[in-house]
């Protein structure tokens, strides 16, 4: 399940915790003129993620996706 918090004006953490596993992914997504997602995670995780934009920003408005590093999912 993803959580979503405002970590300061206009950025938010969405949190995915992933049942039965020790550990957490952290996502962030900067509300702006241009809407920016940093990391995705799994595609696993897409609807989850997808929900947890959609309640600060239209996901269709994204205009940059930061992808730090490559996992092969």
């Amino acid at each position: 399940m993803a959580t979503l918090t405002e970590i300061t004006e206009d950025i938010f953490r969405i949190n995915l915790v992933p049942s039965g596993r020790p550990l957490t992914y952290s996502l962030f997504l900067i509300r702006a003129d241009e809407p920016t997602l940093v990391e995705t995670s799994f595609g696993r995780y897409f609807d989850e993620v997808r929900e947890a934009v959609a309640k600060v920003v239209d996901p269709t408005k994204l205009r940059h996706i930061l992808v730090p590093h490559f996992e092969a999912d």
